[in-house]
Order: C-alpha cells, then structure tokens, then sequence
C-alpha cells in the first residue's frame, strides 16, 4: 500500500508542465475539471508500475457565498485493462521537489497507441462521509459518475473506505484520511501571475500538516517556454494497492482556500 498527502501545484504551458508535491512523490491533476488519479509517465512512487489500473476518485468542497455557503462533491470511477497510450518526445525530470515533463505534441507524434479496455471492477462504494455513494458499471465497464450540487461529502479528518466489490479487476477496501480545505496565503489570489524563471517560486498554505510550504525550483521554471500558462493549485490524500497485477488508486481531495474564504485553484499565468 503507498499513501501519500499532496499539496500540488501545476504550471501547465502548452505541450509542457511542471508539478511539485509537498509530502509524497505522488502525481495529482486538478480536482474537479481533471480526473486527480490520472497517472503521468512522470516519475511517481504512489503509482507502482502494473499493466492494469483501477482509479477511484472523490473531490469534496464547501465554501461561504455572500448568499450562504456552496457545497458539492463529485466521485468517479474507471478500471482499465492494458497499457495507456504514451506521448512521443516527452522528457521527465526530477528537480528538487519538482517533477517536469516535456512534451512535443504534433498532428503526429508518432508516439504509442496503447492497447487499453474498460473493464468492471463490480460495484465501488465510497463510505465514511456524510452519505455513502456507490458507483455502478455500465455493461462495457464504463461508470457513470456521481455528483451533488448541495451537499459536502466530507469535511476533513473522517475515515473514508473505497470499496470495489470485484469483477475483472480484483476486491479492494482502502482506507484514507479526508483532506481539510488549506488557507493558501502565498500567492495571494490574482487574475493573472507573473512568474520569473530566474527565481524560485515560492507556495505556502496553512493545514495542519508538518510541511505547509514548498516552491518550485527556478531550475524547473528554467525549462518552461516563455509565455502565458496556467496556474493550478489543489490537496489531495491518496493511497495505492497492489493486487496481482492490478494497482488501484484512491483519491480524496478538495478545493485550497484564500484568505477570503473563497475557493483558490490558481489561474492564468505569464512566465518570464
């Protein structure tokens, strides 16, 4: 079982990106609009290498309006047979806490096609929060996805239990600890961020972890093309079990907040 907390950041510009992770060497992508257990072809010790992988996800919010206070959730689920298509001419690098992937995308990248297929891992059951959501596969293993709209699943600090009853990928339960909604108080929130590649760019947020802060080496910013990017910030708990041939990932996470008490996820950004 590899488990990790996460506090992510991401510099996304164009066919290139760069992450840091605070507490682990795991990979996460933006909560919500992304699925956050997607693994990349980035160095990831929270995603052993298996031919198959089985991904269950839950993003949990809530937040105060000057109306009243917004709340949501969204789970999913996939389980996937085979091996993921992988990009040409992408280059992974690690520097400092920072992992950096490269990547020249074309009409033709002449990169690998993969051989994947959906597959059912039976019904997947994610309990602990405030209502127990189940997720059930469609017949070519698809998983509709759940969501709310008014309801928070979680707060921070309950146990939360992903459960798959088991098919074609195997039984699993993993037990996670819910992330609590951080403070960021560094940088503060803006419509866009000037990023220089000649100094670190430092994040700091306040939860009750030990390591509450982090920056991306200037060496890591170094090999990101001038120009304008997208600035992602997010928390996550994640854990991964091994069964036989199959790694199945877990995946809790929730919205980083500003001073204000509004959601902070990032925004546009221009490197210089």
């Amino acid at each position: 079982m590899f488990r990790g907390f996460v506090l992510f950041v991401a510099l996304l510009v164009g066919g290139s990106g760069c992450h840091t992770d605070e507490g682990s060497n795991a990979d996460m992508a933006q909560p919500g609009e992304i699925d956050m257990a997607q693994p990349s072809t980035s160095p990831d010790l929270a995603t052993p290498s298996t031919p198959n992988a089985g991904n269950i996800t839950v993003f949990s919010y809530s937040y105060a309006t000057q109306s009243g206070t917004n709340a949501g959730y969204n789970a999913g689920a996939s389980f996937i047979v085979g091996n993921t298509p992988t990009p040409a001419g992408c280059t992974p690098s690690l520097i400092g806490p920072c992992t950096t992937l490269s990547c020249v995308v074309e009409a033709a990248d002449g990169g690998t096609t993969g051989a994947v297929t959906l597959a059912s891992g039976g019904n997947v059951m994610i309990d602990g929060g405030a209502t127990t959501l189940t997720l059930a596969p469609m017949a070519n293993g698809f998983y509709p996805p759940l969501s709310s709209t008014t309801q928070a699943l979680f707060s921070g600090g309950e146990t939360l239990h992903f459960t798959n009853t088991g098919s074609l990928a195997p039984a699993t339960t993993i037990a996670l600890t819910a992330p609590t909604q951080p403070t960021i108080t560094m940088p503060t929130p803006a419509s866009t961020y000037t990023i220089s590649r000649a100094a670190d760019f430092p994040i700091s947020c306040s939860f009750p972890v030990a390591t509450g802060s982090g920056a991306i080496p200037a060496a890591a910013l170094a090999v990101l093309p001038t120009g304008s990017s997208t600035l992602r910030v997010g928390v996550a708990v994640r854990a991964t079990s091994i069964v036989g041939t199959w790694g199945i990932t877990a995946v809790a996470g929730t919205y980083m907040l500003a001073s204000s008490g509004s959601p902070f996820a990032g925004g546009q950004a221009n490197i210089n």
